[in-house]
Formats: structure tokens, C-alpha cells, sequence
């Protein structure tokens, strides 16, 4: 089991990064973070997801049963795009799972997925100082640039919506189809109760330690 503590986020350089480029196949949920968020969303904080879709009549809709293996897979490719060309970082690592007691000093972003009958929170968890970092790497700020907590939690939540995009892009293979929410900022730990399973994955974007939650019911 990895150990809980994680290590201080890393220097992002002066200046806007060098390239926030997407390749030709990063889908729109990737593609509208790779710049300083447009001030339209500035406007609207956090509420950044696109609204989910209504079920369409007369198309069954699959029963959902992803192992972890192949969520944590999902989550891997994403982050490793999201790093790449959304915040300029030089990749990203997801390691073995540890306990969610882990997460709890940390500050983060939540995103429900829905669908299949069912529902899932995904999460992207940091130190407030990570959260600090992850937001001037993607609004390309230098290092000593001082951030408004709506922006910290703007950014936070535009980078966990791209990750989930991403994630439900490939758990689609699948024959699931999960539909994103609203992405909320919250100041506090999750708290599962016997009937929810939740998975603590820690994920490194470069030198910035952070812990992606899924949390859903159990089987």
C-alpha cells in the first residue's frame, strides 16, 4: 500500500506554459481547458459540466460492471493527456490504491457520473497547496501568483471535468453510457457508509501529488 503523505507541489515556471496544443482526438471535454478559462465560465464558477442529456426513448441503456482495473486504466490515459497538454507538466503516474483516511486533509473537486442505473462520484483530491499548484499550471500563472479561492476552485473543477470527460470516452467501450454532472468544490472529506465503495487512486501530474476518488454503490 503506497503511504499517505504526499509531497509538495512542484514549481510550474514563469509564464504561460510553452504549448497547451490537444491532439486531433482529445474530445471537447478535454480540449475547452487547455487555455486560461474564457471569462463567460469565470462568470458561472465552478458549473462547468455539461448538463446531462435526457435518455433517449427506445435505447436500452447497459447494465454498468467496470472492474477497477479498467477504471484505473480510464483514469491513467486521462491524466497522462490532462498533464501533457492541459497544464503543461511532464506526464502523469497513477499508483495502487491506498485508504480513503488518506484524503483526509485534502480539498478537491467532485463530479457525479450517471447512468446505467446507476451513479458514481469521481474526484480529484489535493492539498490546498496542490490545489494551488494543479490552478496556476492550467491558468498558466507564475509560481508566486496569489489566486482567489473561486479561481482555485474554478480551475480545480475545469481540470477534474476534463478528466472525467475522458474517463467516460473510454468506459464507453463498454457499453455504459455515463452521463457528466456539475463539478462542486468542497472543503472536507467523504464519508462512506457500508454500502458504497470507494477506491482511492493517488495520482502524480508531475511534481503535484494528488488522489483521484471513485466512489459508487456496492454491487
Amino acid at each position: 500500500m503506497a503511504p499517505c503523505t504526499t509531497g509538495r507541489a512542484g514549481r510550474e515556471g514563469p509564464g504561460r506554459p510553452r504549448d497547451r496544443r490537444r491532439p486531433a482526438d482529445t474530445s471537447d471535454d478535454a480540449r475547452r481547458g487547455s487555455h486560461e478559462l474564457s471569462r463567460s465560465r469565470q462568470r458561472t464558477g465552478v458549473a462547468i459540466a455539461r448538463r446531462p442529456h435526457p435518455h433517449r426513448p427506445g435505447r436500452p441503456m447497459s447494465s454498468l460492471n467496470v472492474p477497477l482495473a479498467q477504471w484505473r486504466a480510464a483514469v491513467e490515459v486521462a491524466a497522462r493527456e490532462i498533464a501533457t497538454y492541459a497544464l503543461s507538466l511532464p506526464g502523469a503516474v497513477v499508483q495502487d490504491p491506498v485508504g480513503i483516511e488518506c484524503t483526509a486533509k485534502m480539498i478537491g473537486a467532485h463530479i457525479p457520473l450517471v447512468g446505467c442505473g446507476q451513479g458514481f462520484d469521481l474526484a480529484l483530491l489535493s492539498s490546498p497547496e496542490g490545489c494551488r499548484a494543479l490552478s496556476r499550471a492550467i491558468l498558466g500563472r507564475p509560481e508566486a501568483a496569489v489566486l482567489r479561492d473561486s479561481e482555485i476552485a474554478d480551475a480545480v473543477g475545469e481540470i477534474l471535468n476534463m478528466l472525467a470527460g475522458s474517463v467516460k470516452r473510454r468506459l464507453a467501450g463498454q457499453r455504459t453510457e455515463l452521463v457528466l454532472g456539475l463539478p462542486i468544490f468542497i472543503h472536507g472529506h467523504l464519508q462512506p457508509s457500508d454500502r458504497m465503495l470507494v477506491t482511492a487512486l493517488p495520482t502524480r501530474f508531475g511534481p503535484i501529488d494528488t488522489i483521484v476518488l471513485i466512489a459508487g454503490q456496492r454491487g
